[in-house]
Formats: structure tokens, C-alpha cells, sequence
């Protein structure tokens, strides 16, 4: 909690976790951190907190079907967290977190921060938004090592690409895992191994809340519209993995629940956004 211990709401218990999900109140003045790589380099030298959106969801542009939430849950070495939406109509949904129980334990507060970031940024989308079903790694290193630096569309599914899992620790050159920004809920996530250090801004991109919410906004806009479709050559009748299929197939369980209101906001996030990249990109 980063609130004034003098201050009269001190000793209120509620964590406001949105004041966890950026380090600076200024990024775009500050210039490019050792780690930025030569792609996400700006022409007045500066790192683009949003270059790595530009190919996050390439690999699975042929679609992505609800059997990759299974395919994801059972990688190799995956501790991860299932976030589901459940829509009850055009206004309102509600986000189900779905785990084995040991990690709202170990990680309740990371799990929070989480759904407020994800909150925050469907809320503008729900009306449009079929469903959401996201894998978060929290492991302190990326999942899926990438054989082949090429990155020459198009793509396969199973064949060619793991499913997609969510990732804090994603180098997105070496690692199939889609990168969430590096700043995201970083008092709580997990500490990456040779990337974090002690100082909380040393050598990685930080951003502002704006900032932050956009590259969620965006990044989750491109998730959803990919679980709209079908992969080529599967039937259109495919059909959905139930909760009961989920928990069975994975071993998670539903352990804990958020409402999702609808807010109408979506054009104007998306102008929001758009300048933001344009700056981050100047």
C-alpha cells in the first residue's frame, strides 16, 4: 500500500492495487533503458514501451480455440493462473479467477492486482467482447523457448506454435510467451531470473498509468478478437470447454470472482491510445 502512513485513511485495509501497476509518472522523457532492444529503438533514441504489441499475437493468427487453455495449463513447468469471462449481458460480466488453490495463497495479491488491470481495460470492451480466456505464467522465467528466430508468416497452431500464455518475464525474441509490461503489478509479480535487480526501474521499461492501460487495452483488444474465430481446418461446431471440462482436464478450480461493469468508453480509450503510441513510437 503506498498511502502516507500519517495520512487519516492509513489504517484502512483496502489496497488501491491501480497505484501498483506502474513504477514512474513519466516514461516518455526518460531515455531508453540498457535492455531496450535495436527494434523497439525510437529515432530520438528512446525505448517504445509499446513496440513489443507490434507482433505479441502474430504467431496465433490463425485463431485460438478453448482447448489452449488446457494445452497451456499442461506445459511443461507451468505455474499458472486461468482468468475467464463470464458474460451475463451487453452491460455487465463477471471474471472468473481459475487455480489450484495453493496459488491464491501464495500469490493473493499479485491475483488482484491482475484483475484490476484486466478490469480496467475490458470494462470500455464488454459490450462487443464474445468471451476472454487468459493464461498467466507466474514463473520467474518464460515458459516456451522459440527454436526459430524467423518470424515469416504464416504460422500453424499446434504444430508450429505452444498456445499462448501470458507472460511478466517474456523476452519476446527468444520466447513464444506473449509479454506483459514489464512495470505491470511489479511489487507483487514474480522477480525475473537475470533481468530484475534491487532498483525497481534499473534496465527494463517503465510507464505510466495511461501508458500501462493502453498496452492492456490493446493487447487484450488483439487476444479477444483471435478467440473469435475458429483455426483453419477445424469444424465450425467446435465446441466450448465447459467449466466442469476445465477443472477436470486441468486440475484448476474456480477460487475467486469479479464483476465487470460495462463502461462507455471504447473510442474514447482507443484515441487515447493511439496518441499515446504515436508519442511512444516519436
Amino acid at each position: 500500500d503506498l498511502r502516507d502512513e500519517n495520512s487519516s485513511k492509513a489504517t484502512e485495509p483496502r489496497v488501491d492495487y491501480t497505484r501498483h501497476m506502474m513504477v514512474t509518472d513519466d516514461f516518455t522523457s526518460k531515455a531508453a533503458p540498457a535492455t531496450c532492444t535495436d527494434d523497439a529503438l525510437t529515432p530520438s533514441g528512446r525505448c517504445n514501451s509499446f513496440a513489443a504489441l507490434g507482433n505479441a499475437m502474430l504467431p496465433w493468427q490463425t485463431g485460438i480455440s478453448q482447448e489452449d487453455t488446457v494445452r497451456a495449463l499442461h506445459e511443461d513447468g507451468v505455474e499458472a493462473l486461468v482468468f475467464r469471462l463470464v458474460e451475463s449481458h451487453s452491460a455487465s460480466a463477471e471474471l472468473l479467477l481459475l487455480a489450484v488453490p495453493e496459488a491464491l495463497e501464495a500469490h493473493g495479491q499479485l491475483i488482484d492486482c491482475l484483475a484490476a488491470a484486466i478490469i480496467a481495460a475490458i470494462g470500455a470492451m464488454l459490450p462487443g467482447m464474445p468471451r476472454l480466456e487468459m493464461v498467466v505464467s507466474l514463473g520467474n522465467e518464460a515458459v516456451s523457448q522459440r527454436r526459430s528466430y524467423s518470424w515469416s508468416p504464416p504460422y500453424g497452431r499446434r504444430e508450429d506454435v505452444p498456445p499462448p500464455v501470458f507472460s511478466f518475464c517474456s523476452d519476446r525474441k527468444s520466447f513464444w510467451d506473449i509479454p506483459l509490461p514489464s512495470s505491470l503489478c511489479y511489487r507483487f509479480r514474480p522477480r525475473c531470473k537475470g533481468k530484475d535487480s534491487g532498483d525497481a526501474t534499473s534496465g527494463r521499461l517503465t510507464y505510466t498509468k495511461q501508458e500501462e492501460e493502453c498496452y492492456v487495452f490493446r493487447l487484450l483488444t488483439s487476444y479477444g478478437e483471435l478467440l473469435r474465430y475458429r483455426p483453419m481446418g477445424r469444424a465450425m461446431e467446435e465446441e466450448a470447454v465447459t467449466m466442469d471440462d476445465l477443472v477436470l482436464n486441468s486440475g484448476v478450480v474456480v477460487l475467486k470472482s469479479w464483476s465487470v461493469q460495462s463502461t462507455p468508453m471504447a473510442e474514447e480509450m482507443t484515441s487515447r491510445c493511439d496518441l499515446l503510441m504515436a508519442r511512444a513510437a516519436a
